[in-house]
């Protein structure tokens, strides 16, 4: 087990993280925050979640979409 480097030799060979080469549902997303704002918009609430005013996160959250039916 080793604390996440965020794939940083993979960013430097213009890579995604293997996290989010490997998320089976495509789930995952990285790069520069305001590039993922604005691809997905500027959600930080989602159920279960809570965002942290002390941490502040560096996270934008995309909500699933309704099931069509």
């Amino acid at each position: 087990m080793r604390k996440c480097n965020f794939c940083l030799d993979r960013w430097s060979d213009n890579k995604l993280p293997i996290c989010v080469e490997a998320c089976p549902t495509r789930a995952l997303d990285a790069g520069p925050l305001d590039e993922l704002k604005a691809k997905y918009g500027d959600i930080q609430q989602a159920d279960g979640f809570v965002y942290s005013n002390r941490t502040k996160p560096a996270i934008v959250l995309k909500p699933k979409r309704p099931k069509a039916g």
